[in-house]
């Protein structure tokens, strides 16, 4: 890990070697992403549900670029083909929603750096 992504309190690091990109997930955010995640996993009974939504950050550009994801949002499924995160147009229509929302026009600070998926397959 480089020196200066390194001991970065109160976040997770997450660098690949040779990338261009490094990842600082808030701690409180990974602690809220699993209560999110164990939800889904007892939305039904033996397998679970899948669920996601969009990460909320900043991206620091640099090399590596860091990207900084400091919260998400939730975007619900209706389900319509079963437990897997797979949307339907109108699922489609609510995460193009909440990606609208965080468009880093709306909100210089903080804005949708990317998107996030639980799975329960083996």
């Amino acid at each position: 890990m480089a020196a200066a992504t390194q001991d970065v309190p109160g976040y997770y690091v997450w660098e690949a070697p040779g990338k261009v990109v490094v990842v600082h997930l808030r701690l409180d955010v990974v602690d809220r992403l699993a209560a999110e995640i164990m939800r889904g996993f007892g939305a039904v009974p033996k397998r679970g549900a899948e669920v996601g939504g969009v990460l909320i950050g900043a991206i620091q550009p640099g090399y590596p670029a860091i990207v900084r994801v400091e919260d998400f949002e939730a975007v619900a499924c209706g389900y319509r083909r079963g437990p897997s995160y797979l949307f339907t147009e109108e699922d489609s229509t609510k995460f193009e929603d909440a990606c609208q929302r965080w468009h880093a026009d709306a909100s210089p600070s903080a804005y949708a750096v990317g998107y996030f998926r639980s799975h329960m397959r083996e």
